[in-house]
């Protein structure tokens, strides 16, 4: 199982960009399954969790799985660049909130909602989810 480097995230509204925050320090988290440590630098902008709409109102998107969300949205964003497939960054996510000891439920939830989110965009994309 990976493990957080950093705790305690601080995070910054994003002026102009509602829903949208910018990390105040570096988030570290070892995933085993990457075998490698993914740095997600100060200031890069977050929304926590980027689920369907529906799902927000029964989801607290700033809930205890918070970084785990703040590495699969870096890992989403950057995934290319460091060689990490969209579904590795998926498994990294509950990899994470396997770490920070997310509720089964909620995890699984948050799992689901994330990995509907993206086979969705991939699909509008005409790419696959791999």
């Amino acid at each position: 199982m990976g493990q957080f480097k950093t705790f305690k995230t601080v995070v910054e509204i994003v002026r102009d960009r509602p829903g949208c925050f910018g990390l105040v320090h570096p988030v570290i988290f070892y995933s085993d399954l990457l075998q490698r440590d993914i740095v997600v630098p100060y200031e890069y902008e977050t929304d926590f969790a980027s689920i369907p709409k529906f799902l927000k109102d029964r989801i607290d998107v700033n809930g205890k799985h918070r970084e785990a969300a703040i590495v699969h949205d870096f890992l989403c964003t950057h995934g290319d660049a460091l060689g990490v497939s969209q579904k590795q960054a998926d498994d990294v996510f509950e990899e994470a909130m396997t770490f920070l000891e997310v509720p089964k439920l909620e995890k699984w939830l948050m799992a689901q909602a994330v990995r509907a989110f993206q086979r969705i965009k991939h699909w509008r994309k005409g790419e696959s989810y791999a």
